[in-house]
């Protein structure tokens, strides 16, 4: 079963812009999320880096981009900047690898069943054309 081995901290960071109502869109990663995942592989997410947590869209009144799935959104984020960037990270060598860590975070975190597994499709289906697998 994987588990969280640091609690990641995040702040605000309402100076790189703001969605509607005024909510920070984007928030720095303050203190180091690292996360063991159920192959062994442990996934870290350093300070300092950027992420707009879960991306919602238009439906982001039913499913914010903060929840109980947040640390799945910024190890996702993650992992796919550094996937996009050609320097993929351990346990994120594909977008699907990242689709389902993101999936086991989630549940790990707690979020819902029938969210959960909204979620996951959405990532899978969002984009599908920067998809390998």
């Amino acid at each position: 079963m994987g588990r969280f081995l640091t609690n990641g901290q995040l702040t605000p960071r309402p100076d790189k812009g703001t969605r509607w109502g005024g909510w920070p869109k984007f928030y720095e990663v303050t203190q180091e999320f690292r996360y063991l995942s159920n192959a062994g592989k442990i996934v870290s997410v350093p300070k300092g880096f950027l992420t707009d947590g879960a991306s919602t869209g238009p439906a982001w009144f039913v499913v914010p981009p903060w929840g109980p799935y947040q640390a799945g959104a910024v190890i996702h984020d993650w992992l796919i900047s550094r996937y996009k960037a050609g320097n993929p990270q351990e346990g994120g060598e594909t977008p699907l690898a990242i689709d389902n860590l993101f999936y086991e975070v989630m549940k790990e975190g707690g979020t819902y069943a029938l969210l959960r597994n909204v979620m996951y499709a959405a990532v899978r289906i969002a984009n599908w054309s920067a998809r390998d697998a």
